[in-house]
């Protein structure tokens, strides 16, 4: 095999891991209501909770999610929130 084509399998089996990787993560955003009380940790590390409000973002076709922040920096603040950029926290 020639670097190109090991180059364009290497680029190929990429797009499929990050495509599949992608669609296991979307969910959140295509659901156009959460239940209250759902408990998250964000990228920043702050734990929030769903308030049960969910908007849609027409520019990119996404819902979002008002979430309040439970502790830390910001606490009682809310906020909109793509929850698949989220992690799910146990209670």
């Amino acid at each position: 095999m020639s670097l190109p084509e090991l180059a364009l399998v290497v680029r190929c089996k990429h797009d499929q891991i990050y495509k599949k990787a992608r669609c296991e993560r979307m969910g959140y955003a295509e659901q156009d209501s959460v239940e209250k009380g759902l408990r998250f940790k964000t990228r920043g590390r702050l734990v929030v909770q769903t308030t049960g409000n969910t908007t849609h973002i027409a520019s990119t076709n996404v819902y979002v999610h008002e979430v309040e922040v439970l502790g830390g920096p910001g606490q009682g603040s809310k906020y909109l929130h793509n929850l698949d950029y989220a992690e799910p926290v146990q209670c």
